[in-house]
């Protein structure tokens, strides 16, 4: 049908405000929180993601982390034994751990209660936490730990970075492990804040570094990709006038956008340049007995603590590192006595004092959160939610049974867009209470939150599947054979989904 000219030019006011509206729409980031969470971690994997990975000993009883009693869960589709609550919206303490300091980071944080291992073979301390395995005794026998995958990965840490510590390892000598010809390899680990700064500044003795905000190696910008295919369109032949008039328009539109965008990124940067820090301990002493041995000259374990983390800060900002783990004996200012190397062990077996020590490292945690989270990222948003923070242990169970069944995780940061957060979550299979009458209930494999992590970082999983007992990452049994007892079918609902990432918060 012939079109009058009211309707020709109706017609290009309608392509011309389409047009208009797509361009807007082309120059717009990612938006990740509108994205599945896995769609949001193929995009964070373009993104400098960190982690910080707060290991420590001789465990928490779990109801002095968590809520004793259902405040009301709501269960999730669709996932057996996964039930959640927004944190916002429990009133009055949350538990002995998580005190009213930590309300100010309830929309940036999650709880998690109910992550078991899954070997089922031994019972007591467990140096594979961060392998996610738990069978041979102490002594890990599968995968390598984490830190030590995320280091070694290409995906992390591309070759055209150039991060000079692809991990700082803080405390302790157990947790962080390689594999060598079927041998595992501990890590080394830096002690004290001089120790840490020594290594993590060294290379800025010559003057200040400058760090580019944002790295563009490895894509062009969207516009630039947009502009050359509308001058490809622009030379076609079968283009009419009119059309050509109104795409010259728009790809005029496109060219501006794209320049107003590099002249944004060109001349931002952060210089990083070597800091000024009260720093407490000396080079040397007794590694049992950090910090207390004479010889390290420690006048206040919080001032080595709060070193560490502004020193982690300003290398996550200056891009000097992105993985960091640190192992915690320490847990206070001060031994419980004088042949204690921390304050943690037999000395402190009761319930309560336990949980105060392993309060004294979460909030040191949540005081890295907080500085992360008013640390604007060079990529957009904060460091925090670029990272991952999370505070576990090697046992679930300090003062009664010594399990690895419902282990203590609570982590801030977003993890480039992977993780939701702002949650109480609880993996518990709540129709086994006191499994056998032993104390505690199994839930959820916790190689899940492993995993979890890795891929934030942009680990595939058909890389880190590789690290484990052949049946995936880590070590997973459906059977339990603890404390003399024994259940062939306790982890059977996770059979073929253990190898995946946690429910609901990667959703």
């Amino acid at each position: 049908m012939k079109k009058n000219k009211q309707q020709i030019k109706d017609r290009f006011t309608s392509r011309r405000q389409f047009l208009a509206g797509a361009g807007t729409f082309l120059t717009l980031p990612p938006l990740l929180s509108l994205m599945p969470r896995t769609v949001a971690a193929q995009v964070g994997a373009q993104k400098k993601v960190r982690s910080v990975i707060y290991a420590g000993f001789l465990g928490i009883d779990q109801h002095q982390l968590v809520l004793t009693a259902n405040p009301g869960f709501t269960t999730h589709p669709g996932s057996v034994y996964t039930n959640y609550k927004q944190l916002n919206t429990i009133s009055g303490q949350f538990s002995r751990m998580i005190d009213s300091s930590f309300v100010g980071m309830y929309p940036h944080m999650n709880i998690i209660k109910g992550l078991s291992l899954c070997g089922g073979q031994y019972q007591g301390h467990n140096n594979s936490i961060l392998s996610g395995t738990h069978s041979g005794g102490r002594t890990p026998i599968y995968g390598k730990s984490i830190d030590v995958i995320m280091e070694q990965s290409a995906n992390v840490y591309p070759a055209v970075d150039n991060v000079p510590y692809k991990a700082l390892r803080i405390g302790g000598d157990a947790f962080s492990f390689d594999r060598v010809g079927g041998t595992a390899i501990n890590s080394s680990y830096l002690q004290g804040d001089t120790a840490l700064f020594n290594k993590v500044f060294a290379g800025l003795t010559g003057g200040p570094v400058i760090v580019p905000q944002q790295q563009q190696t490895n894509s062009k910008l969207v516009v630039d990709q947009v502009y050359n295919d509308l001058k490809s369109l622009e030379g076609s032949t079968k283009l009419s006038g009119e059309d050509r008039t109104i795409l010259n328009r728009f790809i005029a539109g496109i060219y501006d956008v794209q320049k107003k965008v590099q002249a944004t990124n060109s001349g931002t940067s952060k210089t990083c340049s070597k800091p000024t820090l009260p720093l407490d301990a000396n080079a040397t002493g007794n590694s049992y007995q950090f910090p207390f041995d004479p010889g390290w000259g420690v006048q206040s374990t919080s001032v080595v603590f709060d070193n560490y983390i502004e020193m982690i800060r300003l290398a996550f900002e200056c891009d000097l590192t992105r993985v960091v783990v640190i192992q915690n004996s320490i847990w206070s200012d001060l031994p419980v006595s004088p042949t204690s190397s921390g304050g943690l062990h037999h000395e402190c077996a009761s319930s309560e004092l336990a949980a105060d020590r392993h309060q004294w490292g979460l909030k040191k945690m949540l005081k890295l959160a907080q500085n992360l989270q008013a640390t604007s990222d060079p990529q957009g948003g904060t460091l925090l939610d670029n990272s991952t923070i999370l505070f576990t242990n090697e046992l679930g169970a300090w003062t009664t049974s010594h399990n690895v069944f419902s282990l203590p995780a609570v982590m801030f940061g977003g993890g480039g867009g992977l993780f939701k957060t702002g949650y109480y979550v609880d993996y518990s299979q709540l129709n086994r209470p006191n499994w056998k009458g032993v104390g505690f209930t199994p839930g959820r494999p916790y190689k899940q939150l492993l995993q979890s992590i890795m891929s934030s970082m942009g680990v595939p999983k058909s890389e880190y599947m590789q690290f484990g007992d052949g049946n995936g990452f880590g070590e997973f049994k459906e059977d339990i054979s603890q404390f003399n007892k024994s259940d062939p079918g306790v982890f059977s609902a996770y059979r073929n989904e253990h190898n995946d990432l946690l429910p609901f918060l990667v959703s």
